[in-house]
């Protein structure tokens, strides 16, 4: 392979990149990292000689997406730190999505704050409250079986049936 054939290649493999990380700028860990690399490959490219036009386009769209990407994600956390009722509907959606006794209406987790729970879940407690919450609700259903069994026996003569 020649000097020619590796610039044609890091020219295609450079816009390729440029187009994934300009189809993509909502996702800011995809888009990024295909524009540094377009960027990087559209100048390693040139080597001796000018840019290839196609090249140059690659060089554009990237930058084009990088700078997309940046102001979108930027505004999303400037959004979401400066809007109180937008962090309440993340927060609920979060306690949704996290506590399975959310729509029964339980009060006892979903009570606590979002980053209360969240502490909860990454010590492991969270998992561990939830399997003696398990645990005591199969002791409870074992002792109400054993009562029905009880009062079963005495509605029969002794007889468990």
């Amino acid at each position: 392979m020649n000097h020619s054939d590796n610039r044609s290649v890091m020219v295609t493999v450079s816009f390729v990149l440029a187009l994934v990380s300009f189809a993509s700028f909502q996702i800011f860990f995809i888009s990024l990292p295909c524009a540094s690399v377009s960027i990087i490959l559209a100048l390693i490219s040139r080597g001796d000689g000018p840019l290839l036009p196609r090249a140059k386009v690659a060089l554009a769209c990237a930058s084009a997406a990088a700078v997309l990407t940046t102001v979108l994600t930027v505004s999303a956390v400037y959004t979401y730190m400066h809007n109180p009722q937008l962090r309440a509907e993340v927060e609920q959606l979060y306690q949704y999505y996290t506590d399975p006794d959310a729509e029964t209406g339980s009060t006892d987790e979903s009570s606590k704050s979002g980053e209360a729970l969240l502490k909860e879940i990454l010590s492991g407690q969270y998992r561990e409250d939830k399997q003696s919450n398990a645990s005591s609700d199969t002791a409870q259903s074992g002792t109400a079986s054993q009562n029905a069994n009880e009062v079963s026996a005495t509605l029969n003569g002794g007889r468990v049936i």
